[in-house]
């Protein structure tokens, strides 16, 4: 019987570059780290931190940094198209393989904790920011509480041609800036600090310059950085991201800024200053008509839902509804949840980052970030799904008007993201 004959060439032996791209970073978890295995919502305790993970972060932050040079004004190949095809020859993907190589070496496994746990961790004053961010892992009658992972730490070596080393280098430090690994990273979750140096070097970012944002393309050119006062010692980096949620959750929900003060001898909140809820009252029909009443829907913004662009979906909750009784009236609607117009659109990334930034050896601030990302209302109307069925909330309702903007009171006559970075700095960050 005769050999079969090979049907692919003989590999070609080429000179090894000796100056090859070849980096190790020592890393360390210092926010709870929730989710992130196989199985959503539970980490996984034999491997916390998958390549393919890193590697899809390494990815998004890749398109963050990279990807401003096809999307400024007069870039000669600025397409998504063009964006893509630079991705797949660095990252990979189902197609072919990438030029960078990542291998994750686990140095310790960490302490696995329940959510509970972690919030006896954080100084009282904040454990209200901490369960603002971690409400995805709370529990209730139908899932027990989710369990994260403490003082993980990790080294990551990243090789690849010495031509990539530049912008594979600025995709990581960015990562390790303002994103993290697992899940909710950017309400700071898994919030990352590198052990082997004190400071991470500056991305060298071009704030003016023009970038017109591509369908789908976040990027770090034009975005907003706000920067709390900086902490020390043990906790140093659960207080920093404790405070930095805080000023998002207080731009939400803040009595006397977002909701009116209790009324009369009450300690519960008064009604919130954002149209959202009446305009919910309003879809429905469930609420008193009689102004006199508590839940009469009495904003000047009749039909607004300008949250939508801080991120989908959001679940609106109301404390008052009772199931409607067989006569009378229903004083406030069923939870409702407002998401994107169709499968692939449901979710809407929040551009804000709350987290803990690493500012040198031991030492944090807490840091708001405002990514320069496409509105939500550049993919068509969203859908509110209610306990009477649906309704379509078309863009104008979420991209306010400037006599709409003016008469929500946290907005202060801008778009919502401005006025987000305008009340942080009202509070002295800079």
């Amino acid at each position: 019987m005769s050999c079969r004959k090979p049907t692919i060439d003989a590999p070609i032996w080429s000179m090894p570059d000796i100056h090859a791209m070849n980096q190790t970073f020592a890393l360390k978890v210092v926010t709870p780290l929730f989710g992130g295995g196989y199985e959503a919502r539970k980490i996984d305790l034999a491997c916390p931190i998958r390549p393919a993970s890193v590697r899809g972060h390494l990815r998004f932050w890749w398109r963050a940094t990279a990807g401003a040079q096809f999307a400024t004004a007069g870039a000669q190949f600025a397409t998504s198209e063009a964006l893509f095809q630079a991705e797949e020859a660095l990252w990979g993907s189902d197609k072919r393989p990438g030029t960078i190589s990542l291998h994750v070496v686990l140095q310790e496994k960490g302490e696995p904790q329940t959510y509970s746990q972690t919030l006896a961790n954080v100084p009282n004053v904040h454990t209200g920011a901490v369960r603002y961010a971690l409400f995805p892992f709370q529990g209730d009658n139908q899932q027990a509480e989710a369990s994260c992972l403490h003082n993980v730490a990790f080294t990551l070596n990243v090789s690849g041609p010495s031509s990539t080393r530049a912008e594979v280098t600025k995709a990581i430090y960015a990562w390790v800036r303002y994103g993290g690994i697992g899940a909710r990273t950017r309400r700071g979750c898994g919030s990352l600090c590198l052990t082997n140096s004190d400071t991470i070097p500056p991305l060298g970012l071009q704030p003016n310059v023009t970038v017109e944002a591509l369908d789908d393309l976040t990027v770090l050119q034009n975005a907003v950085y706000l920067l709390g006062p900086e902490q020390h010692g043990q906790y140093a980096a659960l207080l920093a991201w404790a405070m930095a949620v805080q000023v998002y959750n207080d731009f939400r929900q803040k009595v006397s800024f977002a909701r009116n003060p209790p009324a009369g001898t009450s300690k519960s909140p008064g009604r919130s200053k954002w149209p959202e809820p009446d305009a919910i009252r309003r879809i429905t029909g469930d609420h008193y008509d009689d102004g006199a009443k508590n839940h009469a829907a009495s904003h000047l913004v009749h039909q607004g839902f300008p949250r939508a662009d801080l991120g989908l979906p959001i679940i609106f909750h109301f404390k008052d509804y009772k199931q409607r009784p067989p006569y009378g009236v229903q004083p406030d609607p069923a939870d409702a949840t407002l998401e994107g117009p169709c499968i692939g659109r449901l979710r809407f990334a929040s551009p804000i980052i709350t987290k803990a930034f690493q500012s040198g050896a031991g030492r944090f601030r807490p840091l708001i970030v405002i990514l320069n990302a496409p509105h939500v209302w550049h993919y068509g109307p969203l859908i509110l799904k209610h306990g009477g069925g649906t309704a379509t909330i078309a863009g104008h309702q979420v991209n306010l008007n400037s006599s709409d903007r003016s008469n929500v009171a946290p907005m202060g006559g801008t778009g919502i993201r401005q006025a987000l970075a305008a009340y942080a700095r009202g509070l002295g960050w800079k």
